[in-house]
């Protein structure tokens, strides 16, 4: 008469198991359920990182979509310098191309780059003539290139990401048409940049 209770009990305890073990296989694969648990696992952080946002800039006022923004510091003896440069698609080199890019070479006064955000770059052209540079702001392709003028740039942040703002005055060129006489632009941007090494 001991023995009755604890033959119910395991019987009990196999038949639990034995439901848990089934509930699962028993389920269509395409249920909702099923569904939502892939969606879930495709929008994990784990599987699919965040793509970069891009980069805008304000050209007399008129916000213009950049793709992102990329910082590179280069050390060459002790001396830093920076590259602030959009981050182009392969085929923004072909003349089909109507996109937008910056490239703006920065020789930085500094050692560290954790002195960086305690730094303002100024540059002043010497001249208003065009040079034949890949510095600036480049419109619709290359077919109008924006050339520094009289700028500066705050820098902050990390070594990872900086948030570098831009802001000053430029002139603005018809590549393909010298006879245009440059328009003088303000720009203005905060441009949230990844920090690469070089």
């Amino acid at each position: 008469m001991r023995r009755l209770p604890l033959i119910a009990l395991v019987a009990l305890l196999v038949g639990c198991d034995r439901a848990q073990t089934a509930g699962p296989a028993t389920q269509p694969a395409g249920t909702a359920q099923a569904s939502a648990a892939r969606i879930a696992s495709a929008n994990s952080p784990t599987t699919a990182p965040a793509e970069r946002a891009p980069s805008i800039v304000l050209i007399d006022q008129k916000p213009y979509t950049f793709p992102p923004a990329i910082l590179q510091i280069r050390n060459r003896d002790g001396q830093l310098s920076a590259v602030l440069m959009s981050d182009d698609p392969k085929d923004a080199i072909d003349d089909s191309y109507h996109g937008n890019s910056f490239y703006l070479e920065m020789p930085l006064e500094i050692t560290e780059v954790k002195d960086l955000p305690t730094y303002i770059y100024r540059f002043v052209s010497p001249s208003s003539d065009r040079t034949d540079s890949p510095n600036g702001i480049f419109l619709d392709g290359n077919r109008l290139q924006l050339q520094p003028q009289q700028i500066q740039v705050k820098f902050d942040g990390d070594e990872s990401t900086m948030t570098l703002m831009v802001s000053g005055y430029f002139l603005q060129f018809e590549t393909r048409d010298d006879t245009v006489v440059p328009k003088r632009v303000l720009v203005r941007s905060s441009l949230e940049a990844e920090v690469r090494k070089k």
